[in-house]
């Protein structure tokens, strides 16, 4: 274990950050993020960095205009997981892609679509099933667009919704 500022390059160094494939910077504080982020690639140029930056439109900028494989804002992603569980049962996570709202919902299969393939489903209830597992299952298998749904089953499925506005951007 090494105790020590991450900013620092003689800390990064003990820590291993010149053989490190990827490096994440998630202190609550965005400028420690940004500065590990930054430090570990003078050690490491290689190193892939995820840095998270709790105000979005500083978040985009930094991975734009620094040298920051990925800046993730907590709030940018929590948003869409928020705005998909007020519509729809099960979400599991949720992200925004070309101004439509994609949301992974876990949900048990009823009578009503039971013995449908996944590409009825789909094509019904603008639900695609994409895993599946059976009661007595240990895990999740992918579902073919021919495969039937059988009761009682667990499933993961895409619903999407397009959006009427896009997000706001500055």
């Amino acid at each position: 274990m090494i105790i020590g500022d991450a900013r620092l390059a003689d800390t990064l160094e003990r820590a291993g950050g010149g053989r490190a494939r990827a490096l994440v910077a998630v202190t609550p504080d965005d400028a420690t993020n940004l500065a590990v982020g930054l430090a570990v690639k003078q050690v490491n140029p290689k190193v892939r960095t995820v840095v998270q930056l709790l105000e979005p439109n500083f978040a985009r900028k930094a991975q734009s205009a620094l040298d920051v494989d990925v800046s993730l804002s907590a709030p940018f992603i929590a948003g869409p997981t928020f705005a998909a569980a007020a519509l729809y049962p099960g979400v599991l996570h949720a992200f925004i892609q070309d101004r439509w709202l994609c949301a992974l919902v876990s949900q048990v299969v009823g009578p009503d679509m039971a013995g449908l393939t996944a590409h009825q489903v789909n094509e019904g209830d603008g639900l695609l099933p994409l895993l599946a597992k059976s009661a007595s299952a240990s895990h999740f298998a992918p579902l073919g667009a021919g495969d039937l749904l059988t009761e009682g089953s667990r499933i993961i499925a895409l619903r999407s919704r397009r959006q009427s506005v896009a997000p706001a951007r500055s």
